[in-house]
């Protein structure tokens, strides 16, 4: 099963759950009690809505996959109105954000179009790209501990 977060763009601009099932999949969209919910699905799949989010490093630690439009599908998928996206929204900056920034292309599996998704979601090596997201995190984790001690110790 796909988990769909509960936010605007994911049920509001459109209804992503839905989208999800005439694809062929399972999915819930909903309520949860945190991100350690979150490791009871295959993935989540998402319509990002802020540049930044407190939960991004939290689930690369706990190795959950996060399939999201590319730049240009997002782009796209704006179009069909009722879009929300955290002001300033900017798509010439959009690579800025955590979903879009360089340094976690290879930790979030990102979708052309719907087939695209279909294909991905289909044929991610899962054990292998969770353990490649728990060893980003814990690496994340040490850096920003060692940055703190310095910024303390001086």
């Amino acid at each position: 099963t796909l988990f769909v977060p509960p936010y605007h763009n994911d049920t509001i601009m459109m209804n992503l759950k839905r989208k999800l099932e005439t694809l062929g999949f399972n999915a819930y969209t909903g309520r949860y009690n945190g991100p350690m919910d979150l490791t009871n699905y295959k993935a989540v799949v998402h319509i990002p809505y802020a540049w930044s989010n407190l939960a991004f490093f939290e689930m690369f630690q706990l190795g959950i996959v996060y399939f999201i439009p590319t730049i240009n599908f997002l782009f796209q998928l704006r179009k069909m109105g009722n879009f929300w996206f955290q002001p300033p929204y900017n798509r010439e900056n959009l690579h800025l954000s955590e979903w879009y920034n360089d340094t976690h292309t290879d930790l979030l599996i990102y979708f052309d179009s719907w087939e695209d998704l279909k294909k991905k979601v289909h044929t991610l090596n899962y054990d292998k790209h969770k353990l490649k997201l728990k060893e980003f995190g814990e690496k994340h984790i040490k850096t920003t501990l060692n940055k703190w001690e310095s910024v303390l110790n001086n």
